[in-house]
C-alpha cells in the first residue's frame, strides 16, 4: 500500500500533490482574511483615538467661561454588570438663568457629595454645553489616553502589516 493512497478513503485519481496545493492556499486566503479584518480593527482604534482627541480639544477651546456650580442630586444605580453607577445632577448660574448639568460615572463611591461645589466651564455663546474640569480630567490626561489609543492602533496595524508581508513571502 502507498503512503499516498489509502484504499476506499480517497477517490479514484486522487492527487495529493494537488490537494496540498489547495489546502495551503485555503490557509493562505483565510489567514490573508483574518490579517485584513485586524488592520480594519487597528484603523478603527486610531480613528477613535484622533476622535476622542479632537472632541476633547474642541470642547476645550470652546468652553472657556466659567462658573461655579452647585452637587444637587445624585442617584445610585447598578449596571448590567452589578458596578456602582453614580449620575450627579449639577446647577449653575449664567447671566441670571438657571441651568442643569449632569455626569455619570462608573465608580465605587461618588467623586462629589451633595452641596459640594464644582467648577464648570461653558461656552459663552451655548451655556449648555459644558465641561467639567475635575471629572474630564487634565489636558495631560486626555493627550495621554488619546495617545495610548493612537498607539494602540498602530502598534495593531504594524503587527497586521507584519502578517501580510510573512504571508506574501510564503
Amino acid at each position: 500500500m502507498e503512503n499516498d493512497k489509502l484504499p476506499g478513503f480517497f477517490p479514484e485519481g486522487y492527487d495529493k500533490d494537488k490537494a496540498d496545493r489547495m489546502a495551503r492556499k485555503a490557509v493562505r486566503v483565510v489567514n490573508m482574511i483574518i490579517a485584513i479584518a485586524t488592520l480594519l480593527v487597528g484603523l478603527f482604534i486610531v480613528g477613535l483615538g484622533i476622535s476622542f482627541w479632537r472632541e476633547d480639544s474642541a470642547l476645550r477651546r470652546e468652553c472657556t467661561a466659567q462658573a461655579d456650580c452647585v452637587v444637587t442630586n445624585i442617584e445610585h444605580s447598578l449596571t448590567s454588570k452589578k458596578k456602582d453607577k453614580y449620575t450627579i445632577t449639577y446647577t449653575y448660574s449664567v447671566e441670571g438663568a438657571e441651568y442643569v448639568a449632569e455626569t455619570s460615572e462608573v465608580a465605587n463611591n461618588p467623586k462629589f457629595d451633595l452641596g459640594d461645589s464644582v467648577t464648570l466651564f461653558y461656552e459663552p455663546s451655548n451655556p449648555e454645553r459644558y465641561y467639567i474640569a475635575e471629572i474630564r480630567g487634565s489636558v495631560e490626561e486626555q493627550a495621554t489616553g488619546a495617545i495610548f489609543t493612537v498607539t494602540v492602533g498602530c502598534v495593531w496595524i504594524l503587527v497586521t502589516q507584519l502578517i501580510l508581508w510573512y504571508q506574501r513571502r510564503r
